[in-house]
């Protein structure tokens, strides 16, 4: 049965009563993550452009001058987001598969034999205390 869980956003913790499934719950809280980023990142577009764009607030329209600033600014801070977003998902991608295959070297190693190794490293191995040397197991990995 898989443990449930629920991260509760409005104060950053996980609730383990839930009745909803760990891969739920974490695709709940992403979802509500890259939702909170959007509007975050819009927050800070309009801040941004307007500052830059209106100068005065004489008329109760937008100038073609301020008009065209804030077209111009709105799309090149959308163009900046979407080439960030799509580094940030590169290194992500990137990154899990550099921990799928440190995982599965990890898992390679529990039980089985290392590279250069002729004997497989015993479970204990994985399992002593700290501050037990691996020579005195005498097992000298």
């Amino acid at each position: 049965m898989d443990q449930k869980i629920v991260f509760n956003s409005s104060i950053g913790q996980i609730d383990t009563t839930s009745d909803l499934p760990i891969t739920d719950t974490i695709r709940q809280h992403t979802g509500w993550a890259k939702n909170t980023a959007l509007v975050d990142n819009y927050r800070r577009m309009v801040d941004q452009c307007f500052r830059k764009c209106i100068t005065s607030f004489g008329e109760p329209e937008l100038s073609k001058a301020e008009s065209s600033c804030i077209d111009r600014c709105t799309q090149k801070y959308s163009e900046t987001a979407a080439i960030v977003d799509e580094r940030s998902r590169e290194t992500t991608k990137a990154n899990e598969e550099q921990a799928a295959l440190m995982q599965k070297q990890w898992e390679g190693l529990r039980g089985g034999v290392p590279p250069g190794a002729s004997q497989p490293i015993p479970q204990d191995y994985f399992d002593k205390k700290d501050g037990e040397s691996k020579e005195r197991k005498g097992l000298g990995y």
